[in-house]
């Protein structure tokens, strides 16, 4: 469902991708991003959530995690 409206929608400009900053970056996070990339869909920005929820060190080793 969702990849019909990424892939018609005529009217997308954009897509920003939820993370939880709780969580390791997981395999499907990068399968979707990899996705996006192989039918053009622009991500913009990668949006952290919940992040008052996670300790300072937790947060910026899933960030660099996420750089890599």
């Amino acid at each position: 469902m969702i990849n019909n409206y990424l892939l018609r929608s005529p009217n997308l400009v954009l897509c920003f991708m939820l993370l939880d900053s709780r969580l390791n970056f997981q395999e499907i996070d990068k399968e979707f991003i990899e996705w996006c990339g192989e039918n053009s869909i622009p991500i913009l920005a990668l949006v952290m959530t919940k992040t008052d929820g996670v300790k300072k060190m937790a947060f910026e080793e899933n960030m660099n995690s996420i750089s890599k």
